[in-house]
């Protein structure tokens, strides 16, 4: 998920397998418990209140995070 806004999660979020790139905030409310194999990108603040549980990537990394069919130089 690429957006230019924010993406704003509700309580007991599970989140599996997934990129979330956002020009904005990214805030989880309480007991975000299922967050795995997740790569959260904010240009704001990532806030994430009390009683989440996080898992590892199973040695996955940022290598391939975004991928597109093109980039384009700017200056």
């Amino acid at each position: 998920m690429v957006t230019k806004g924010g993406v704003a999660f509700a309580a007991k979020v599970n989140i599996y397998g997934s990129q979330i790139i956002a020009a904005g905030d990214i805030p989880m409310t309480a007991n975000a418990d299922g967050i795995e194999g997740v790569a959260l990108v904010a240009g704001g603040k990532l806030d994430v209140t009390s009683n989440g549980t996080f898992g590892f990537c199973d040695g996955a990394g940022m290598e391939n995070n975004f991928e597109a069919a093109y980039f384009r130089m700017a200056r």
